[in-house]
C-alpha cells in the first residue's frame, strides 16, 4: 500500500510529462528576460519665451539691477526672500560700492553659493579679500580660476600684485599679449604702478598712449608721457603712431585721427607701418565724408602695399572706389573695384571687386565690358558671398539685351546655390525667372509670350515664391503678376504653417541648451546681472536665426535700440522659410510693432497703408528716435532740417531746435511728407518710397528714361543702388508686418501699377 501511494503522489505532482524522445530536449535553465532598451535620449529642448527672465524673486528688484544702482540694492535687499539671493547681490553691491568691511561677513556664505558660477563668485571674494588685506585667501581662490574663464586675465594679473615687485612685470607683460581691449586698462595701469626702470616706464607709456588713446588712464598718463618724450633716447616710432591710428579707428575716432595724423602722412617708400597708416587715415577721411581727400592714401596703400600688407591693399581699392563713385567717378571706381581680383585674387574682397567693377560699367552704359566682369565673378568665385547678385548682374543684363532665354539659363543656375546670405538677389532672380517665361519681351513687357508650356511654369514658380516665402519684396511683385494672369489660382495660394500663431516658446537642439557658456549666461540674467550676462552671451554659439534671435532678447534689456538694429542686418541674411524652427517667433522679435500706435495716428488721414510708413521708419531708423545720418537726417522717419522744416509749415508746426527727435512730432512731418509723394505719383507706393530716398527729381528722371513700364521693371532700373535696395527694403518690411500680423494671407491688389508705374 505504502508503494503505490508514493506512486499516486509521484504522478499527481507531473500530470502532463513531457515524454523524452531522442528529438527531444529538455531545458533546465530558462533564457533570461531581454530588458527594453532606455528610450531615445530628447535632441531638442523647449525654452520658455524670455529665457533670460529674472528669477520671480528678484523681480521687485529688477530695475536696480538692470541699471546697477548699487546703494539702491544695499537698501532695498529686504525686498528678496531667499536668502542666498541676498547674500550674493549684497555682496556684490557692497564690492562694487567699495564697501569691504560690510562685504567680509557675507563671504563664508558666499563661497558655498551655486547660484552664480564659480569662477564669478571666486573673484568676487579674491577682490574683497585683497582689499581687506587678507592676501592668502584672496590668492588661494584666484589660483582656481583657470583658462578658459573669461575672469582669467582678471585673476592673474591680480595673483600677479601678490608676488614679489620684482616679479610682476615680466608677469604683467606675458599678460599683455593678445589680451581684451577691456582687461588692457588693468593690465597696463598694474605695469605703470610698478614699472621697476625708466624704460620699462616708458614702454607702458607708449602702450597706453598707442592701446587706449583718449581713455581715462591716457588721459591721466599723458604728462608723464611727454615729460619722458624730452629726454634724450625717448621717442614715440612711426609703428607706434601705426597702432595708435589703428586704435582711434577701432574706437570709432575718425575726427580725431585725421586731426592729429595729418602731419605724420608721408607718402614715401611703403613699409608696415606706413600701410596701416595710410588705411587708418584713408578710411577715417572717407567715414567722415572727405571722399576727395581720402583718394590719396587709399590708393597709395592698395598699389604699393602688395607684399607687404594684403590684408589691407584691397581694402584701399574697394573704399577709393566707393569715393569715385560718390564724385560720379565711374570708369575709374570700375578700375580700383577690378583692381582687386587682379592683384588680390586670394582676398575675400575680390569677387566683390569684379561685382562692383561691372556695376560702374553698366551706369557708364558699357553693358558688355559689364557682363564680362560679372561672368568672371561666377567662374572665378563660385562660393563667393556676392554669387547671387553675380547671377542677378547676368541674368538681368542678358534680358536688357533682349537675350531672354539666356537671362532664364543664368536665373534656373541659380537654384543651386542654398539660400542663404544675399536674400534679395536670391529672391530677385527666382521672381525674374518666372515673370521671363510668362513675359519674355522686354521690349514689350506687358505683352504675354505664346509658350503656354513656360508660362505655365512661370505662373508655378510664382505661386511658390508667394506660398514658401510671402513675407518678402518678390512675393509682393509676384502677386500682383498673379492676380494678373491667373487670379483663380492666386485665390488658392496657402498660408505656410510656420505663420501660424502658436504658443510662444523656442524649440532648440539639446546640446545648443547645454552649452556651458548658455548656461551660465542663464545664471546671471536670473540674478540681473546683465553685464556679465551678455559677456557669456557672446560666446554661445551662433549659427542659426533662432540662435541669433534668442540672444538678442537678452541684448534688448541692455539696449533695445543696438540689439534691434543687429538682430534687423543679421535676418536680412536669411529666408524666414529657411528658419530651421520657430519661424514666427523669431520674426515676432526681429519685427516688433515699435512705435505702432504713433505711426497710425500720424498716418490716420493719409491714403496710405501706415504699414507702409512703420516699415519705412523701421528702415530709415531701426527705430532710434535720436539718431542722425551722415547726410544730417533726423529722428525716426530721417527728416532732412530743410524737408522738415517746409513741411512742419503745412501742418502749421513751429519748429523748434531739437523738436525732430520728438517722436510724435518727427513722425507727423515724415507721414504728412509721405503722403504728399503718394498724392504726386498717384498712390505707387514704390515710387513714393524711391523719392522719399533719393528725391522726386531722381525718381522723375528714371521714370523718364525707362518708362512707360511696369513698376517692377522701373524699380530694377534705379540707378542708385542704394535707393534701389531701399525701396525692396522698406516694401519688403511692409509685406513682413502686413503677412505676419494679419491672420489671413496678405497682398495687396496693386496690379494697376504693373502695367504702368505712374498711371494716367
Amino acid at each position: 500500500m505504502l508503494l503505490f501511494f508514493s506512486l499516486l503522489s509521484c504522478h499527481q505532482k507531473d500530470s502532463n510529462p513531457i515524454p523524452t524522445t531522442p528529438e527531444t530536449k529538455i531545458a533546465v535553465n530558462p533564457e533570461p528576460v531581454t530588458e527594453p532598451p532606455p528610450p531615445p535620449k530628447p535632441t531638442t529642448a523647449i525654452l520658455v519665451a524670455d529665457p533670460w527672465e529674472i528669477h520671480p524673486s528678484l523681480r521687485s528688484m529688477e530695475s536696480f539691477l538692470y541699471e546697477q544702482q548699487n546703494t539702491k540694492i544695499i537698501e532695498n535687499i529686504d525686498r528678496v526672500a531667499q536668502e542666498e539671493y541676498r547674500t550674493v547681490l549684497l555682496a556684490i553691491a557692497y564690492k562694487k560700492n567699495k564697501q569691504y568691511e560690510e562685504a567680509l561677513p557675507l563671504l563664508p556664505q558666499l563661497e558655498q553659493s551655486n547660484v552664480i558660477p564659480q569662477d564669478y563668485r571666486d573673484l568676487l571674494c579674491a577682490e574683497i579679500y585683497m582689499a581687506l588685506e587678507q592676501p592668502e585667501k584672496a590668492e588661494t581662490l584666484l589660483n582656481t580660476i583657470q583658462k578658459p574663464s573669461l575672469y582669467y586675465t582678471t585673476a592673474q594679473t591680480l595673483l600677479i600684485k601678490l608676488l614679489p615687485k620684482e616679479k610682476r612685470f615680466s608677469l604683467l607683460l606675458a599678460q599683455l599679449d593678445g589680451a581684451a581691449v577691456k582687461d588692457l586698462s588693468l593690465i597696463l595701469s598694474s605695469m605703470l604702478e610698478i614699472a621697476p626702470t625708466q624704460n620699462q616706464k616708458f614702454f607702458v607709456l607708449k602702450k597706453i598712449f598707442t592701446l587706449l588713446p583718449k581713455s581715462a588712464l591716457a588721459i591721466q598718463s599723458n604728462p608723464a608721457l611727454k615729460n619722458m618724450l624730452k629726454k634724450k633716447g625717448f621717442q614715440i616710432s612711426m609703428r607706434d603712431r601705426a597702432e595708435r591710428a589703428e586704435s582711434l579707428m577701432r574706437d570709432g575716432r575718425y575726427s580725431a585721427l585725421i586731426s592729429e595724423y595729418k602731419k605724420h602722412i608721408s607718402y614715401g617708400s611703403a613699409n608696415d607701418s606706413m600701410c596701416r597708416l595710410w588705411y587708418a587715415y584713408g578710411r577715417s577721411l572717407f567715414k567722415k565724408n572727405k571722399v576727395s581727400d581720402s583718394q590719396k592714401p587709399l590708393l597709395k596703400l592698395a598699389k604699393d602695399c602688395k607684399g607687404i600688407r594684403d590684408d589691407l591693399g584691397p581694402k584701399g581699392y574697394y573704399i577709393a572706389g566707393k569715393g569715385l563713385e560718390r564724385r560720379g567717378k565711374f570708369q575709374a571706381a570700375a578700375g580700383a573695384y577690378v583692381a582687386i581680383p587682379e592683384n588680390y585674387p586670394e582676398h575675400s574682397m575680390a569677387d566683390d571687386g569684379y561685382l562692383l567693377s561691372g556695376i560702374a560699367w553698366l551706369i557708364q552704359s558699357e553693358l558688355d565690358v559689364a557682363l564680362s566682369m560679372w561672368q568672371k565673378q561666377i567662374e572665378n568665385f563660385p562660393d563667393g558671398d556676392m554669387i547671387f547678385e553675380g547671377y542677378w548682374r547676368l541674368a538681368w543684363g542678358n534680358y536688357l539685351k533682349g537675350n531672354t532665354e539666356e537671362a532664364i539659363v543664368w536665373a534656373d543656375r541659380s537654384y543651386s546655390v542654398p539660400l542663404y546670405g544675399d536674400i534679395n538677389h536670391a529672391m530677385a532672380l527666382r521672381y525674374w525667372g518666372a515673370r521671363w517665361k510668362i513675359y519674355p519681351n522686354f521690349s514689350s513687357p506687358n505683352t504675354l509670350g505664346t509658350d503656354q508650356v513656360s508660362k505655365n511654369k512661370g505662373i508655378t514658380e510664382l505661386i511658390q515664391i508667394c506660398e514658401t516665402e510671402p513675407t518678402q519684396f518678390y512675393a509682393l511683385q509676384a502677386a500682383q503678376l498673379l492676380q494678373k494672369v491667373a487670379p483663380e489660382k492666386f485665390a488658392e495660394i496657402k498660408r505656410p504653417t510656420w505663420l501660424k500663431k502658436t504658443e510662444k516658446k523656442w524649440i532648440v537642439p539639446i546640446e545648443w541648451k547645454e552649452q556651458e557658456a548658455f548656461q551660465r549666461t542663464q545664471q546671471f540674467a536670473a540674478l540681473g546681472l546683465l553685464s556679465e550676462a551678455w559677456a557669456e552671451a557672446k560666446r554661445i554659439q551662433k549659427d542659426t536665426a533662432t540662435a541669433h534671435t534668442i540672444i538678442s532678447i537678452l541684448e534688448d534689456k541692455i539696449n533695445p535700440i543696438v540689439a534691434h538694429d543687429r538682430l534687423h542686418k543679421i535676418l536680412n541674411k536669411y529666408a524666414p522659410g529657411q528658419f530651421t524652427a520657430n519661424h514666427r517667433h523669431i520674426l515676432e522679435v526681429g519685427y516688433p510693432r515699435t512705435y505702432w500706435a504713433e505711426v497710425k495716428t500720424a498716418s490716420k488721414d493719409y491714403a496710405f497703408d501706415p504699414q507702409i510708413f512703420h516699415a519705412l521708419v523701421r528702415e530709415e531708423s531701426s527705430f532710434n528716435p535720436n539718431i542722425v545720418s551722415w547726410a544730417g537726417a533726423k529722428g525716426l522717419s530721417q527728416l532732412m532740417p530743410r524737408t522738415a522744416k517746409q513741411v512742419a509749415g503745412w501742418l502749421d508746426i513751429s519748429l523748434k531746435s531739437g523738436d525732430t527727435f520728438d517722436p510724435e512730432i518727427n513722425l507727423a512731418i515724415g507721414s504728412r511728407f509721405f503722403s504728399h509723394l503718394h498724392d504726386y505719383y498717384k498712390g505707387n507706393s514704390f515710387m513714393a518710397v524711391g523719392a522719399y530716398n533719393a528725391g522726386a527729381g531722381n525718381m522723375n528722371k528714371w521714370y523718364k528714361k525707362f518708362c512707360p513700364c511696369p513698376t517692377d521693371h522701373l524699380v530694377e532700373q534705379v540707378h542708385i543702388r542704394e535707393t534701389r535696395g531701399y525701396i525692396k527694403r522698406v516694401l519688403g518690411t511692409y509685406q513682413l508686418y502686413s503677412t505676419l500680423y494679419n491672420e489671413t494671407q496678405y497682398f495687396p491688389d496693386w496690379t494697376r501699377y504693373q502695367t504702368e508705374a505712374k498711371p494716367k
